[in-house]
């Protein structure tokens, strides 16, 4: 029911939401799961819209009191219930507040299923929007506007990707855009990788520690 929102396919981080989410849950953590579909790291509604928060520092925004405030958290939620394309998705945001304070520093990636994508972010308090120049985009984790030399926390990993998307024209198979992800995890800090198809609208995703098991899912 459109009324209510898009159908959504997401994922969410309840290491955010609990403090110790591989121990016995208690009644409380239990509550706090349901929290989880407010707090999606990324996902894809029905009509090939994806969306993924990444954290970059150096991210800052400012409030206008005229606009709602979102925390940064629920902007994925907002934009896959309620835009279809990455162009829908800009101008919905741009009507609202992000809460970027203290640690709270995040840029956003948006793709649909024409193929057109953009980077959000927050720079000096100002929304600015980098749109794909060329076959594909990457997103890893540091600012991109004003940025030539792509230098940065994750620019090794942006590296990495561009590497192999360069020589395909940004175009692998699902098998090949999951090994990718797989390689250039953070140490430390891997959970899982995930791939959005955005014409066929499935999910594929594997987690850290059994990456031979693929979890597919779609809209069917």
């Amino acid at each position: 029911d459109d009324t209510e929102g898009n159908k959504i396919l997401a994922m969410s981080n309840l290491g955010w939401i609990l403090k110790n989410p591989k121990e016995n849950l208690t009644f409380a953590d239990k509550a706090y799961t349901m929290a989880s579909p407010y707090m999606i790291t990324d996902g894809m509604n029905k009509y090939g819209l994806a969306v993924a928060i990444f954290s970059a520092g150096g991210s800052e925004s400012t409030i206008d009191e005229s606009k709602i405030t979102l925390q940064e958290n629920t902007v994925p939620v907002l934009l896959l219930n309620k835009a279809k394309t990455v162009d829908e998705a800009i101008s919905l945001l741009s009507k609202y507040n992000v809460s970027l304070v203290g640690e709270s520093q995040y840029q956003y990636m948006v793709c649909d299923a024409s193929g057109n994508s953009a980077v959000i972010e927050f720079v000096d308090g100002k929304m600015q929007v980098i749109y794909k120049d060329g076959d594909y985009q990457i997103c890893s984790n540091f600012i991109l506007y004003n940025n030539p030399s792509l230098s940065g926390f994750g620019s090794d990993r942006y590296e990495n990707y561009d590497a192999v998307l360069s020589k395909t024209k940004g175009i692998i198979s699902t098998e090949d855009a999951l090994k990718l992800l797989q390689k250039n995890t953070i140490p430390g800090d891997e959970q899982w990788s995930v791939v959005y198809n955005l014409t066929d609208k499935t999910l594929s995703a594997t987690f850290y520690g059994d990456y031979d098991k693929v979890h597919e899912y779609s809209f069917k």
